[in-house]
């Protein structure tokens, strides 16, 4: 029903006295209709009319002052806001039902999403540590808390065990048969009493299946609970480098304490090998002063004063060689040198002691070695001179010494190198099985009834050992105590390049008779009537080496200096010297310079007198210096006259030989 709300209007007037006369409407509720259609205001009221409840609703429709006016029996409204309601209830349940099927499908997304993150960046944690761990020495160690089953083992296991990582997270004790020691494995009862958050550790040693190589580490085993889930993480720490080095420390600790212990040794022998030919020294000297006037006592106490004065310098001789040895100063001096000159040399030193005990001493040659050999001469013979010196020490009055020189096969390309053995024999003393392990040791002496009565320092073998391994040889011993020794060194030599040493001609088989008698031609009377120019600054040293010459029937002119020498010898007629004896230390100008000036200079005889030098330096690098500087030989101090004998007997007869040559 459309209404207009004129006031005027007997429409509007009409209905409302009609709705109020047929209905129930009260007058306050009429008053308040009247009103909101008066103010154009929509609204809805309930009344019975005729007996059934209705709805009156009232809306403006916007046109003038029209309202549209519905009665709609209640039952009606209440069917369709029920169907409504149901349609809303019906849909809503849909909505709620797919909001919460998307919440469940977004919720599991979700977390999918989460474990798969989670699992990528454990994958990606596990690969880097992976990664780290191949890198270092350590080993990380995962257990489970439970049945202590393998959760993560670092894959370096395999590089330093040589354990694959799928059989050590098959069963954790195939480590044990790395173990070294088999109480390095932690005992599960032991790890599961490790408190939650405590720690307990233990030092082992591992090796490796494959290569063998041994590994020390630190195994720490940790109890952790995280929520509730127990592990057991075990890190071993690598102290390989740690453990080495505690080795090296004790080792040279170790090597400290020998050293000392040796020093203590050394000084205590020396203290007693010194003392000992210095009390004779002294003592006779004493029983020479007081029996001056008895000829045969002076005579026998002069001859011990020389054996105690040799054993003496011998002594210093040695203590000064093996200390330039174990002070790695030692040096060859590789120069071309004559095969059967050292032997005949050799014949020369041993010949003499030998007899004097009436020994029966031998030199033979097997084979057809070179004649000319390129090594260290004055090496090989202190090598020599040692071990023979040693056999006829140790060898009682009318034994038997040989000595035996031998050509061996070698690899090494033929006629470039050739290698020998040197081979000394005797018939002496022998040594024990437990004392051929130390003879080549420092101060090692057998100590016996006999051996207490030779003079010796211990030194010997050991500068013989150093000397020989110094050449690239080897030497051994085969002895028995009753039944002698034999020592025997091996050495390689190179050959003189661009000769054929094979068509020289070869050693004799059995060069004693040629050497002996050779060694008695030239000592024999070789003093007698010669002439010597010395240069020599100390006074006393001069003194003495006068008196020494005059017995010998020699004389000498002196120089107080190098510069002197030269002089003197400028000065000197042909023939007039027959050898300087040279000192090398020397004010104003050295001997090995005043040589190098004789050499240069223009006297006829500048080329060929003999030059020997006289010093206190014996080392082989001293005698190699006076031979550079144009030396003929080398005299160690103080003097022994039986080497100048000898010295001026080969030098003048080479002298002399060369001399008829050029005639």
């Amino acid at each position: 029903m459309l209404l207009s709300t004129w006031t005027g209007g007997n429409v509007f007037s009409n209905y409302l006295v009609y709705l109020q006369a047929a209905s129930d409407l009260s007058d306050t509720e009429a008053a308040r209709v009247r009103s909101d259609w008066e103010s154009g205001v929509s609204g809805l009221v309930r009344c019975k009319i005729g007996g059934v409840d209705n709805c009156i609703l009232y809306q403006p429709v916007g046109y003038q002052d029209y309202i549209l006016l519905s009665a709609v029996p209640l039952n009606v409204v209440s069917a369709g806001f029920l169907a409504v309601q149901k349609t809303t209830v019906n849909v809503l349940a849909v909505v709620f039902l797919l909001l919460g099927v998307a919440a469940v499908v977004f919720v599991i997304w979700r977390g999918y999403n989460q474990s798969r993150k989670n699992r990528t960046e454990l994958q990606y944690r596990e690969l880097m540590f992976d990664v780290l761990s191949s890198s270092v020495d350590d080993i990380f160690i995962m257990l489970d808390g439970t049945d202590q089953s393998v959760d993560y083992i670092s894959p370096n296991i395999e590089r330093l065990l040589g354990i694959s990582a799928e059989e050590a997270r098959a069963d954790i004790r195939v480590m044990e048969k790395c173990a070294v020691n088999f109480d390095v494995v932690i005992p599960k009862q032991e790890i599961e009493a490790i408190p939650i958050g405590g720690s307990r550790y233990r030092e082992c040693e591992y090796m490796h299946q494959t290569t063998g190589e041994r590994r020390w580490y630190r195994m720490t085993v940790y109890h952790q609970s995280i929520q509730n889930v127990v592990k057991y993480i075990i890190v071993l720490s690598d102290r390989t480098q740690e453990q080495q080095m505690n080795q090296k420390l004790q080792e040279a600790l170790t090597a400290a304490r020998s050293a000392n212990e040796a020093k203590s040794n050394f000084l205590s022998n020396m203290s007693h090998d010194i003392r000992t030919p210095m009390n004779a020294i002294v003592g006779f000297s004493v029983l020479l002063e007081k029996d001056a006037d008895d000829a045969d006592k002076v005579r026998e106490y002069t001859r011990k004063i020389m054996a105690s004065s040799h054993h003496l310098l011998s002594l210093i001789n040695d203590v000064l060689d093996m200390s330039k040895i174990e002070s790695g100063k030692t040096s060859l001096n590789v120069d071309r040198f004559s095969l059967p000159e050292l032997l005949e040399e050799l014949n020369i030193i041993l010949m003499p002691q030998a007899k004097a005990k009436k020994q029966d001493f031998t030199i033979r040659v097997q084979g057809t070695p070179p004649k000319q050999l390129v090594g260290d001469k004055l090496r090989l013979n202190q090598i020599l001179i040692n071990l023979l010196s040693n056999a006829v020490k140790y060898t009682p009055d009318g034994g038997n010494i040989e000595f035996t020189v031998t050509e061996l096969p070698q690899a090494q390309p033929a006629g470039q190198y050739v290698k020998l053995r040197f081979e000394v024999k005797d018939n002496g003393i022998g040594m024990s099985e437990e004392f051929q392990k130390h003879v080549f040791a420092p101060f090692s002496r057998e100590i016996s009834s006999v051996t207490n009565k030779i003079q010796g320092t211990g030194l010997g073998m050991a500068i013989t050992k150093n000397l020989v391994d110094l050449m690239g040889g080897i030497i051994h011993v085969e002895s028995a105590p009753g039944r002698g020794s034999t020592f025997t060194v091996e050495l390689s030599f190179a050959l003189p390049e661009q000769e054929d040493l094979r068509s020289q001609e070869q050693l004799s088989a059995d060069p004693n008779a040629r050497q002996e008698g050779a060694s008695e031609a030239q000592t024999a009377g070789a003093m007698e009537g010669k002439l010597f120019l010395v240069a020599e600054d100390n006074e006393l040293n001069a003194e003495i080496l006068t008196e020494m010459l005059d017995i010998e029937g020699a004389g000498c002119e002196l120089a107080e200096n190098g510069r002197e020498a030269v002089e003197m010898f400028e000065k000197s007629a042909p023939g007039y010297y027959d050898m300087i004896l040279m000192d090398v230390q020397m004010p104003v100008m050295n001997g090995y310079e005043a040589t190098r000036k004789i050499r240069a200079g223009s006297h006829p005889e500048a080329k060929t007198i003999p030059i020997v030098a006289m010093t206190a330096n014996t080392f082989a690098e001293d005698v190699r210096d006076a031979l550079a500087a144009g030396m003929d030989g080398h005299l160690g101090k103080p003097i022994d006259m039986n080497a100048v004998k000898e010295m001026v007997g080969r030098l003048l007869n080479r002298t002399k030989d060369r001399s008829e040559r050029e005639e």
